[in-house]
């Protein structure tokens, strides 16, 4: 699917409230929330690959190691956002000049994912790994934000991609200009 015209912020909230709330009550972490808060301008990179119809399941702070823009080893941040049909990766790199990059990943071109660790350095612990292997692999790190359920990404995401994790939502579609975090 190609990506659509930016929704202005209120908008792209309204389409990742179902993922944003999904993924708030696997993980059960005011740090997830925090890093929610701070999505800013890349709600609505995710939200221009969504179309009418499309379910968010989960939403995602990740960091992608080895893509577009990235070197080996420097990872860049960004965010997962799973579909009914296919996963949205946005992700920047630079602090000055930011340059923000995107793919979409359709479900059926996965042919496996693995679960591995990133080794604890002396500047930071251990950190779940997801490898992606589509078109192209991905290696995707998740953020120590979910505390004590920090495996929430982990161990979820792979049976999303591959069908096997649905999540059922509430009928109530409230307004645009609702917050999606309470």
């Amino acid at each position: 699917m190609a990506r659509s015209a930016l929704p202005d912020g209120e908008t792209a909230m309204h389409r990742l409230r179902p993922a944003i709330e999904a993924t708030a009550r696997m993980a059960q972490s005011e740090e997830y929330m925090k890093h929610v808060a701070n999505l800013g301008p890349w709600s609505r990179e995710l939200a221009a690959h969504m179309s009418e119809g499309d379910r968010a399941s989960m939403l995602v702070p990740a960091a992608f190691d080895g893509a577009e823009g990235t070197r080996e080893g420097k990872p860049a941040n960004g965010w997962v956002l799973t579909l009914q049909d296919r996963a949205v990766f946005v992700w920047w790199t630079g602090l000055i000049r930011i340059k923000d990059y995107d793919a979409v990943v359709p479900y059926a071109s996965i042919t496996s994912t693995e679960r591995d660790w990133k080794p604890a350095t002396t500047f930071c612990v251990t950190l779940p790994l997801l490898r992606v292997h589509a078109e192209q692999t991905w290696t995707i790190e998740f953020p120590n934000c979910f505390g004590a359920e920090a495996l929430v990404p982990h161990f979820h995401l792979p049976g999303v991609m591959a069908g096997a994790i649905t999540f059922e939502f509430e009928d109530e579609d409230p307004s645009p200009g609702q917050d999606p975090t309470t």
